[in-house]
């Protein structure tokens, strides 16, 4: 029993410091904000997280160069 407040408190860790950043951006790109719930997921989140923003057009490289900023 006392586990479980380690993973809740965890949880709770990683929604404030990855969630909060990670709904931000996901926003920005163009994709449902709530994508950055998956940072909860052990593990396999955190990676589907780096997939979907790395192979995801953004706004600012469409119709220009990449890494003009």
């Amino acid at each position: 029993m006392q586990h479980t407040h380690f993973f809740v408190l965890g949880g709770l860790l990683a929604l404030l410091l990855l969630g909060v950043p990670l709904w931000k951006i996901f926003g920005k790109v163009g994709f449902a904000p709530a994508w950055a719930l998956l940072i909860l997921v052990p593990g396999i989140g955190s990676l589907a997280i780096l997939l979907l923003l790395a192979f995801r057009r953004w706004p600012t490289t469409e119709g220009g160069e990449e890494g003009s900023r």
